[in-house]
């Protein structure tokens, strides 16, 4: 049985995230593409992908609640499964198109934009897809170290139960091996390991540029903030200017 509560909560935050990208995005938007009158379609796919970017994020906590108290009756193997293909479309297909379609030529008309950005991204999707295609055909075992335990056993007699029943009993000691369990992996699942490995060098080296540049904004910015004057030296600047 599906819980009611975790669906509504899983609804409520969705809709609350769609609002703050939303706001972000019209905070941090340049002065010239204000409105709603041109580049929606880039503007809308800013919107949807920093809600699922979020979005897989809280799904880990989302995957936690659900499991507990005999489970929220959500499928959230299925609802991984579409986050990480919707991040593959987003990263081959939807970016690439936006970004040949938002920097073209602005004195073209849109269809002429349209046509120019679908020519480079069948060349993004050509290369993306044989190099997936090349990479899941050799590289698509998973190796799992595993030990393997081999122990002898013999027949001896329940005297508390059934005694024409024998039972296995351990005959000496156990032999470990190291051993490793080669699975073929789905496509599905290839692609979701693809995007987290690229995914974490991504993150190591813009998150790490991140947060060592920001307390050295944080501090020019602070250095060169506006200051007070007063009307003796602002009324020498403006004899200055003219």
């Amino acid at each position: 049985m599906v819980d009611a509560f975790l669906v509504a909560i899983t609804t409520i935050i969705a809709v609350v995230l769609v609002l703050i990208n939303f706001y972000i995005l019209v905070y941090f938007q340049h002065e010239e593409d204000k409105g709603m009158n041109g580049s929606i379609f880039c503007k809308i796919l800013v919107v949807f992908g920093l809600t699922l970017a979020w979005g897989m994020v809280l799904c880990l906590p989302l995957d936690v609640a659900n499991s507990r108290s005999g489970g929220g009756g959500l499928d959230i193997k299925d609802l991984w499964y579409a986050f990480y293909i919707t991040t593959a479309i987003m990263v081959v297909v939807l970016i690439p198109f936006a970004i040949f379609y938002y920097e073209g030529d602005e004195e073209e008309s849109m269809g002429e934009r349209i046509v120019g950005a679908i020519k480079y991204e069948i060349l993004v999707f050509a290369i993306c897809s044989a190099l997936f295609a090349i990479m899941y055909s050799l590289l698509n075992e998973a190796s799992i170290p595993i030990r393997t335990y081999q122990c002898g056993w013999d027949t001896a007699i329940v005297n508390f139960a059934d005694s024409s029943r024998p039972s296995p009993s351990m005959n000496g000691g156990c032999t470990t091996t190291a051993d490793t369990l080669n699975l073929s992996v789905t496509f599905a699942i290839y692609l979701m390991a693809m995007l987290s490995f690229v995914g974490w060098f991504l993150f190591v080296a813009f998150g790490g540029v991140g947060l060592s540049a920001l307390p050295i904004d944080l501090i020019s910015d602070w250095k060169n903030r506006p200051k007070s004057v007063n009307l003796q030296y602002f009324a020498e600047k403006k004899k200055e200017i003219g």
